[in-house]
């Protein structure tokens, strides 16, 4: 007879237990899982918060300026990387920064040299702005004028009267390079000022302003005027001189054609006492009277024109009439120093454009210069004229060549500077004054070659009264 044990627990003891089984592994799952979550936070904080953190704050430290900063590079992979390039980056900045600060270091050292030229500049600077209101007035431009800085910034042009006038022309396209000019000041003085100009541009090519700088050459052109007036006076002085030393000879050389005059004259007069005279008689007298009177007639126009006062007339002049009336001039001057004077006119010589009056105070003070070299030993003096025809242009040359004793090299650095003389007498003006007066006429060129024991030869060279004109100087 089969049979069975029946054995039982109660479920109210299996349910707790186990329920009480299940509470604490879910207690150790959660203490697990909280320490999971901090250790977690823990690592995320060492290893990521806190290098981000400090690579903001680096960050913010290099926008504040400090360029010194820089991130920490001991964290690993990416963050270390990103560090490592932050680092580069700030290396970068600082470097373009010190670049910068150099840069504008300089700049303002610059501008500040600026500043202080523009305002120490003896120059009048002005500056206009594209709207033509003044943006700059130095210090120079205040003495200048007489308006004061404060009193034309940034004032239109309608209020600054006549001052606009130079920015105005500048715009127009004038050039404005040294223009010489009279302007006025606030309190009516009128100024010789010399004009510069520039149109400003900025990037694009506009227009952006215009600079105008003011040089017053009032005292200088004082100056020029009172050595002009001076110059004047010491060649009044030697073309006295001269003529003072010309008017011996001029009364010997007029005395000779009156002596032909007054000769011819009483034997007309005793030929007329014995009845009529022939006409071949009468011809031969008159002719000869004539030539007396012609002579006389070429030493008074000579003398006359040299005495003419300074007063410059160009015009076109003979030269070879010129040569011929210097020679009656230097006539009795030679004849007493034993110097014979030879001319040598070439045929249709053509005419020069110069003032008559200062040639032929040139010429005689080169011919007077000349005897006087070769006094008293004697020599010859040529006074050529002809046209120089292996230049281009065919000038026509003057040479007055004397076989005196020459002029030593180391003398002729210095022959053309006033008050240099190798007389026992005389004032060292003659050369320096021909110089001057050379300068006057239009294109002409003095020239000068000597030899020591065979003479010296000074040359005049002039384009012809149809020929352009070139500048003037001085050959050695």
């Amino acid at each position: 007879m089969a049979g069975f044990i029946a054995v039982g627990t109660p479920r109210a003891g299996i349910v707790a237990r186990a329920n009480r089984l299940l509470w604490r592994d879910l207690a150790i799952l959660a203490l697990v899982a909280a320490s999971a979550l901090v250790a977690a936070r823990l690592v995320a904080r060492a290893l990521i918060i806190r290098p981000v953190n400090a690579l903001l704050e680096t960050t913010k430290e290099i926008a504040a300026g400090s360029f010194a900063s820089r991130a920490d590079t001991r964290s690993r992979g990416e963050l270390g990387r990103l560090a490592g390039a932050f680092n580069r980056m700030a290396n970068t900045i600082q470097k373009r920064q010190a670049e910068l600060d150099a840069s504008l270091e300089t700049l303002r050292q610059t501008n500040e040299k600026l500043r202080s030229l523009v305002q120490a500049s003896p120059l009048a600077i002005v500056l206009y702005d594209a709207a033509g209101r003044i943006q700059l007035w130095n210090p120079a431009a205040e003495s200048m004028f007489g308006w004061r800085e404060h009193e034309l910034l940034g004032q239109p042009p309608d209020r600054q009267g006549e001052i606009d006038g130079h920015r105005v022309r500048s715009l127009g396209g004038e050039m404005l390079d040294g223009v010489e000019t009279v302007g006025q000041a606030r309190d009516g003085r009128h100024l010789d000022v010399r004009v510069f100009s520039a149109v400003l541009h900025d990037a694009s090519g506009r227009v952006n302003g215009v600079l105008v700088v003011y040089e017053d050459i009032t005292a200088r052109k004082r100056a020029e005027q009172e050595a002009a007036r001076q110059r004047e006076a010491l060649f009044r002085s030697e073309k006295l001189a001269d003529l003072g030393r010309l008017a011996a000879g001029v009364a010997h050389e007029l005395r000779n054609p009156l002596t032909v005059v007054d000769g011819r004259a009483q034997m007309l007069k005793r030929l007329a006492v014995n009845g009529p005279v022939g006409p071949d008689t009468l011809g031969c007298h008159l002719d000869s009277l004539e030539e007396a009177v012609n002579r006389m007639r070429r030493i008074v126009h000579g003398l006359s024109t040299y005495g003419k006062p300074e007063r410059i007339d160009r015009a076109p002049v003979d030269l070879g009439d010129l040569l011929t009336a210097v020679t009656e001039l230097i006539g009795y001057t030679a004849r007493n120093g034993n110097v014979k004077v030879v001319r040598q006119i070439a045929n249709q010589l053509p005419k020069i454009v110069g003032d008559r009056s200062q040639l032929m105070q040139v010429l005689v003070n080169l011919t007077t210069n000349a005897i006087e070299a070769m006094t008293p030993a004697g020599g010859l003096l040529t006074l050529s004229a002809y046209v120089n025809e292996e230049t281009e242009a065919h000038t026509v040359v003057v040479e007055i060549a004397d076989s005196g004793p020459g002029i030593a090299p180391e003398q002729l650095e210095r022959i053309w500077e006033a008050f240099y003389t190798t007389k026992t007498e005389g004032t060292g003006l003659g050369l320096s004054i021909v110089r001057a007066l050379v300068a006057e006429q239009p294109g002409a060129q003095i020239g000068l070659r000597s030899t020591v024991g065979v003479g010296t030869v000074f040359s005049l060279t002039f384009p012809s009264a149809a020929l352009p004109l070139q500048a003037n100087r001085v050959v050695q």
